[in-house]
């Protein structure tokens, strides 16, 4: 018995579009040069820089009309913990930054196999050191930052709350 053939029959048809692929070295490999080599773009109205933190670094979205609020979000990537950079969230990134007024410091992280659990944890919570240390540079209030994330990056937000 395959895994589809456990999925309720209402939803069974629609399992056969779902793709079965295996995260291997190769694929992950792949995906991790596609993602060094496509470009992130640039959004009118939001300032972007990258900022070296050791092996790591944040990339900052700051919008150029000035902040509506003293506060920030700091963004943390998915990819399962085994792909991704803070660059493929950017245009999310940037238009939070420019509908929020605030500003998205997205981490980048260490990445599984090559430095498993907690490494990529410990990454974020030195991007949280950092941001919370030159809150009153980028103009936040260090009171005023939020966590979050997509898929995998939730996660680890959920985790750096606790």
């Amino acid at each position: 018995m395959g895994w589809r053939d456990r999925i309720d029959p209402a939803l069974r048809k629609m399992s056969r579009r779902v793709p079965n692929v295996t995260f291997g070295p190769f694929v992950t490999r792949g995906f991790r040069l596609l993602m060094k080599v496509a470009p992130m773009g640039a959004t009118p109205g939001v300032e972007t820089r990258t900022v070296e933190l050791g092996d790591q670094r944040v990339v900052v979205f700051t919008p150029t009309a000035g902040l509506k609020a003293p506060a920030a979000l700091m963004w943390i990537h998915g990819g399962g913990r085994i792909v991704g950079v803070p660059e493929m969230d950017g245009w999310t990134c940037a238009r939070l930054a420019l509908e929020l007024g605030v500003v998205v410091v997205a981490a980048s992280y260490g990445l599984a196999p090559e430095r498993p659990f907690p490494a990529g944890l410990d990454d974020c919570h030195a991007a949280w050191s950092w941001l919370v240390a030159h809150a009153g540079e980028l103009g936040i209030d260090p009171e005023r930052i939020a966590l979050g994330g997509e898929s995998a990056g939730g996660g680890i937000a959920a985790e750096l709350t606790q």
